[in-house]
C-alpha cells in the first residue's frame, strides 16, 4: 500500500496538469451522473437539463480549485525542504545587477501612504547595496488637482540621502490619463523604458523587501527566456474582520493553492496586474494592446490589461512564471465590503472583456484559460442564482401530486440521500483545502507564526464561517456586475478607499437594501410553498436576509482589533513583522501625528504663492510635457476670477486647467507679487483662517527635488 502511495504521488508531482485536469474532468462526470439520477426520475425534461448543465459547470469549477490545492499540498509534502521562505540566493553581488525601474502608479491616492512604502523601500535597497541599480517612478494620473499637487509636495520631501548608495525617485504626472493604468504603463515605456532592463510594477498599496526585488532581477538573469516573473502578492495591514479573514486565507492556505496553480500553468503563468518584473524590451514589442470592436464595456479599450499583457508576452515564445517561493511581497486590501465590492466590479467588467478578446486572438491554450476563467470566476454567481432559483421552481412543481408520482432513482438510492451526499461531497471540496493549509502550516513548523496550533486552527474555524455568512452577499454582489456589464452600464474606476475605515449604517443599508429584500422574500417563498427546501435554502437566503448588520458587523475595524488583540486571525507579519514594514508603518504613523503635509485646502495657494513650490510644479510640467495649454479665452477668465474673487472661488476643473498651463500660473505667481492689493488678500484669507482654528501647523517650504532623466 506504501508503494502504491509513493507511485501516486510521484505521478501527481510528475504530471501536475493532467492530474488537476482530469480530476476535473472525470469527477464532474461522475457528480453529474448522480445529480440526474435525483432530478430525473421521471425523465429527462427542461428544467431538468437546465439544472444538470448549471450543476456540472458550478461542480466542475470547484473540482478545479480542490485538485489545484491538492496537487499544491502534495508537492509542498514532497518538497518539504522548501516549506521555509524563499530559496533566495544571498551570495548575488547586489551591485551588478542590471538597470531596473520600480514603478509605481497612483490615481488619487493618499500620498503619505503611498511615500511611507516608497520611502521604506528606497531605504531597504540602500542598506543591500542595490540602490543604485534601483530607480523608483511615480506614475501620476491623478485627476483631482489638489492630489496632484499634494504628490509633487510629498515628493519633493524625500529624504535624499547619500546620492552614490540610494536610489533616484522620479515623479511624473499625465495630463490625460489615457487607456488608464495600462496607458500610464505603456507611456512609461515608450519615454523612458529602454534606459532599463527590467522594470517591476507595483500598486500604490505594494511594498516589497529589497531581498525580493534582487531575486526577481537575479531571476531574470539567470533565464533570459523569462519575459515576466509574478510573485503571490500576500495581504497585511487588514483591521477589520473582513479584511482579516482574507488576509489569514492568504496565508494559511494561499501557499498550497499557489503552489498547485504554478504546476499547472508551468511557464504558461499569469500576470496579476503588480508585484512582478517584467523584461521591458519584449514587453514594448508584443504586448501592446488592441482596442477591441464593439462599444464599451465589452468593447474598447481593455480595462484588465495585466491577463491580456501575459497572453501576448507567452504567444510571442516568452516564459511567463509564477515565483510562488517568493512569499515576501506585500499589498493591501479593501477593509470594508463596499471597498470590496467596487474593486470586484471594476475587475468583473475587465475580465468579461476578455471574453471578447479570447474570440478574436490566437493565444496559448493555458492563456486561454487564464482569460476564460478570470470571466467564470465571476459568472458563477449568476450561475448559482439561476441554479437556486431553478432548483426552487423544481421543488415547487415536487410538492404537486404529479411531481409526487415519480420513480425510484436508477440507483436504488433515496434522492434525499443522493442528494445530501452530493451536498456534503461539493462542501468537503471547499472546505478539505483550508484543513490541508492548516496542516500544511503546522507540518512545516510555523504554527507559532500564527500564534499557536490552537489559535491557528481556531482562525480557520472563524475563517470558514465568515466565508459560509459572506459568499451569499458576494455572490448576490457579483450577479448584479455581471447583469450591469451585459447590460451595457460602464463603471467608473476610481481611487480605491485604503486603511482603517468602518462601514456606516448608511452606507450598509444603500449597499444591501435590495439583498435584504431578496433573502426575506426568499425565505418567505420557501417557507410557504416548498418548506421542505429550507434546509438547503437558509445557508443563502438567511445572510441575504441578514446582509445589513452582518456587512457592519464584518467592516467594523473595532471588532476587527479585539480579535487581533486575542491573537486569532493573526498572520506572521503582525507576529514579527519585517523591518521595511515596521519602518513603513513608523512613517505613517508619523505622518498622522505631526500633520506634516499642508492641508489639500491651502496647496492650490501655496503654489501661487510660493516660489519654491512654484518653481518645482513647472519644471516637473516641462521636464516630462506634462503640460496643456487652454485657450486665451479660458486662460483670460481664470485670470480674471482668480485675481478679482480670489482662488477660493475657483472650482476644482478651474484648478486643473490652471496648474496644467505653465504660462498661466506663471502670470499669476508673478501677479501675487507684483500686486500688492491681491497680496493684502491673500494675508486676509490666511489670518480669518487662522482666527478659527484653536491651533495652527507651521508648514515647511518644500526643497526643490532633482529632476534629473526625465
Amino acid at each position: 500500500m506504501h508503494q502504491i502511495l509513493n507511485k501516486l504521488t510521484r505521478s501527481i508531482v510528475s504530471q501536475p496538469r493532467d492530474w488537476i485536469i482530469g480530476t476535473a474532468v472525470i469527477g464532474t462526470i461522475l457528480f453529474a451522473f448522480v445529480f440526474i439520477d435525483v432530478v430525473a426520475t421521471d425523465g429527462l425534461g427542461g428544467t431538468d437539463i437546465l439544472l444538470t448543465a448549471l450543476f456540472a459547470a458550478l461542480t466542475g469549477w470547484v473540482l478545479y480549485g480542490f485538485a489545484t490545492a491538492i496537487v499544491g499540498f502534495i508537492d509542498r509534502e514532497v518538497h518539504h525542504g522548501e516549506y521555509n521562505a524563499a530559496p533566495i540566493d544571498h551570495s548575488r553581488d547586489a551591485s551588478k545587477l542590471a538597470r531596473t525601474a520600480i514603478i509605481m502608479p497612483v490615481y488619487n491616492e493618499d500620498s503619505a501612504r503611498v511615500l511611507a512604502g516608497l520611502q521604506a523601500m528606497k531605504d531597504d535597497l540602500a542598506n543591500a547595496g542595490a540602490g543604485p541599480n534601483f530607480d523608483f517612478f511615480i506614475l501620476s494620473d491623478s485627476t483631482d488637482p489638489d492630489v496632484w499637487l499634494e504628490e509633487e509636495l510629498a515628493w519633493s520631501r524625500l529624504s535624499g540621502g547619500n546620492d552614490l548608495e540610494q536610489s533616484q525617485v522620479f515623479y511624473r504626472h499625465r495630463p490625460r490619463n489615457f487607456a488608464r493604468k495600462a496607458g500610464n504603463l505603456h507611456d512609461f515605456c515608450e519615454r523612458w523604458g529602454l534606459g532599463y532592463r527590467y522594470m517591476i510594477v507595483l500598486d500604490a498599496d505594494s511594498i516589497v523587501p529589497a531581498s525580493t526585488l534582487i531575486e526577481m532581477v537575479g531571476r531574470m538573469e539567470d533565464d533570459p527566456t523569462i519575459g515576466l516573473l509574478q510573485t503571490p502578492p500576500r495581504p497585511i495591514g487588514g483591521t477589520s474582520l473582513f479584511a482579516r479573514a482574507q488576509q489569514f486565507s492568504a496565508a494559511v492556505y494561499g501557499p498550497i493553492f499557489t503552489r498547485g496553480y504554478r504546476l499547472f500553468c508551468g511557464d504558461d503563468g499569469n500576470y496579476w496586474g503588480h508585484n512582478a518584473i517584467i523584461r521591458i524590451a519584449p514587453f514594448i514589442q508584443h504586448a501592446g494592446l488592441p482596442e477591441l470592436p464593439g462599444e464599451a464595456p465589452l468593447g474598447g479599450q481593455i480595462l484588465s490589461h495585466d491577463f491580456v499583457e501575459a497572453a501576448l508576452l507567452r504567444r510571442a515564445g516568452w516564459k511567463v512564471v509564477l515565483a510562488d517561493d517568493l512569499v515576501n511581497s506585500f499589498e493591501e486590501l479593501p477593509n470594508t465590503t463596499l471597498s470590496y465590492a467596487q474593486r470586484d466590479q471594476r475587475w468583473c467588467q475587465g475580465n468579461l472583456q476578455h471574453l471578447n478578446f479570447l474570440l478574436r486572438c490566437p493565444l496559448t491554450p493555458i492563456s486561454r484559460w487564464h482569460l476564460f476563467s478570470g470571466a467564470v470566476a465571476f459568472l458563477t454567481s449568476p450561475m448559482w442564482l439561476c441554479f437556486l432559483v431553478a432548483g426552487m421552481a423544481a421543488s415547487v412543481w415536487l410538492s404537486t401530486d404529479a411531481g409526487q408520482e415519480l420513480s425510484t432513482p436508477v440507483l436504488g438510492i433515496p434522492g434525499a440521500v443522493q442528494a445530501l451526499l452530493l451536498f456534503l461531497s461539493i462542501f468537503a471540496m471547499l472546505i478539505v483545502p483550508k484543513f490541508l493549509g492548516g496542516l500544511d502550516v503546522i507540518r512545516s513548523g510555523r504554527a507559532q507564526q500564527f500564534g499557536g496550533a490552537t489559535r491557528l486552527w481556531a482562525g480557520v474555524m472563524i475563517e470558514t464561517l465568515h466565508s459560509i455568512f459572506v459568499a451569499p452577499i458576494m455572490m448576490a454582489f457579483h450577479s448584479s456586475f455581471v447583469a450591469l456589464t451585459l447590460l451595457g452600464k460602464r463603471v467608473q474606476w476610481n481611487a480605491q478607499q485604503r486603511g482603517d475605515h468602518s462601514l456606516s449604517i448608511r452606507d450598509a443599508f444603500f449597499l444591501h437594501r435590495w439583498h435584504t429584500v431578496l433573502g426575506i422574500a426568499g425565505l418567505w417563498f420557501v417557507t410557504l410553498f416548498v418548506p421542505n427546501s429550507l434546509f438547503w435554502t437558509l445557508p443563502v437566503l438567511s445572510p441575504l436576509a441578514l446582509s445589513i448588520p452582518l456587512s457592519m458587523i464584518v467592516s467594523h475595524v473595532g471588532f476587527g482589533v479585539w480579535l487581533r488583540n486575542r491573537g486569532l486571525l493573526t498572520i506572521p507579519e503582525e507576529q514579527q513583522p519585517q523591518a521595511i514594514l515596521r519602518d513603513q508603518q513608523a512613517r505613517i504613523e508619523h505622518s498622522l501625528k505631526n500633520q506634516r503635509g499642508v492641508d489639500r485646502a491651502e496647496i492650490f495657494r501655496l503654489l501661487l504663492t510660493d516660489p519654491n513650490f512654484h518653481r518645482l510644479h513647472c519644471s516637473v510640467l516641462e521636464a516630462t510635457r506634462g503640460g496643456m495649454t487652454v485657450s486665451s479665452d479660458r486662460r483670460e477668465e481664470l485670470r480674471a476670477r482668480a485675481m478679482e474673487v480670489g482662488p477660493e472661488s475657483l472650482d476644482p476643473v478651474d484648478r486643473r486647467d490652471i496648474i496644467c498651463d505653465v504660462d498661466l500660473l506663471r502670470e499669476l505667481h508673478i501677479a501675487h507679487w507684483a500686486d500688492s492689493s491681491w497680496r493684502k488678500h491673500f494675508a486676509q484669507k490666511q489670518i480669518a483662517e487662522m482666527s478659527r482654528q484653536p491651533s495652527s501647523v507651521e508648514s515647511e517650504q518644500p526643497a526643490t527635488a532633482p529632476l534629473t532623466a526625465l
